[in-house]
């Protein structure tokens, strides 16, 4: 009996603990949640500390934001603030919305974070579905947030109940290494990744599986790429980065799907491009050829005036052959397209050199013509 009074004594106390710590956080007026720049104003305004900050958001997303499945999870590229702004006014989302509200806030808040894409595991079996959580470097030192998680739980009926819960706040990712899986293993934050099967069964690293991955480097690299470069350098560590489960196969071919359409979209930019400049070309090529009929009288300036546009446009066709080369795809409509342009750019070619045959015996009959 007096045992359990005891354990009964602990338990009030970590209740109250929990409780106080909980209402630290500052509780963030309506009128300053309509936008994003006023929140983040005022929370600076009464939070000293990144970790009371980030609390008082946490906070406010489990009193007020709710969970809801039939939402869209995905978040669009480029346009993660217009869809933080939604969720903060819906007041809904699945843990996509959560993550990425948290994640604008903290940036607009000076936070050195962002969303990271993975799935789950309990008890060391994969979850149903994939998730979304963040990740901030706080003083150079990475700490997993998991919104969602830290709001609320679905029971089994499907019912969404709100539990602010500092499990999953603020934690190294070491140690939610094998509930919290990201698809990139760069985003483990470990100088030893372990492998998707290793993860799955528990498994501490092996040195000589895993080797030595510099995650500092690779993530400062990273983050320096373009969008292509990144997807790129995802793609290759996720499929080399052992057996893979369903969910990390789905974003191999999501990935994958995303590099071919990226590739497609720049070979089409490039492609007009060039285009572009062939009309260009071919507008100048014309312009001389009539200047180089009609004039009667070749003098010094007008001879350096045409003989600098000739020269220039055998550069810029040069160029643009050189482009149209380095136009790598598979597709046929664009390589029809690259085809068309390259014989363009011959006959351009063509024009250029009958232009210099024509300034040439101009310049032999003499000033007079």
């Amino acid at each position: 009996m007096k045992i359990n009074r005891l354990i009964f004594i602990l338990f009030l106390w970590s209740l109250s603990s929990w409780s106080g710590w909980a209402a630290n956080a500052v509780d963030i007026p309506d009128g300053h949640t309509t936008d994003l720049n006023k929140m983040v104003l005022f929370v600076k305004s009464r939070c000293k500390t990144t970790e009371d900050r980030l609390w008082t958001i946490q906070a406010w997303l489990s009193k007020n934001v709710i969970y809801d499945s039939s939402i869209k999870g995905s978040i669009a590229e480029g346009k993660q603030e217009q869809e933080a702004l939604v969720t903060l006014k819906t007041k809904r989302g699945v843990c996509a919305q959560y993550a990425n509200l948290f994640s604008v806030l903290a940036r607009k808040m000076g936070i050195d974070m962002f969303v990271v894409d993975g799935y789950t595991q309990e008890k060391l079996t994969v979850m149903k579905d994939s998730h979304s959580w963040c990740v901030a470097l706080i003083d150079s030192v990475p700490y997993y947030f998991d919104p969602t998680w830290s709001s609320g739980y679905v029971e089994p009926s499907g019912t969404y109940v709100k539990s602010l819960d500092k499990q999953y706040f603020m934690r190294h990712p070491d140690s939610l290494r094998y509930t919290h899986i990201p698809y990139d293993p760069l985003m483990q934050f470990s100088e030893h990744p372990l492998k998707y099967h290793q993860l799955l069964a528990g498994e501490p690293a092996n040195e000589q599986e895993n080797g030595f991955f510099n995650w500092r480097d690779s993530l400062s690299l990273y983050r320096s790429q373009d969008s292509l470069a990144q997807f790129q350098s995802v793609y290759r560590r996720v499929k080399n980065n052992g057996k893979p489960n369903s969910f990390v196969t789905a974003h191999l071919f999501y990935l994958s799907q995303w590099l071919s359409i990226n590739a497609y979209n720049m070979n089409c930019d490039k492609l007009n491009e060039q285009g572009q400049r062939i009309t260009d070309v071919s507008k100048r090529l014309s312009e001389a050829h009539n200047w180089l009929v009609d004039i009667n009288y070749l003098n010094p300036s007008t001879e350096r005036t045409i003989q600098e546009t000739l020269d220039k446009v055998a550069a810029d066709l040069d160029d643009i052959a050189v482009q149209l080369q380095k136009v790598d795809t598979k597709d046929k409509q664009l390589l029809q397209s690259k085809r068309t342009y390259q014989s363009h750019v011959g006959l351009n070619k063509k024009r250029h050199a009958q232009c210099v045959a024509l300034l040439k015996k101009k310049k032999g009959k003499g000033q007079k013509m």
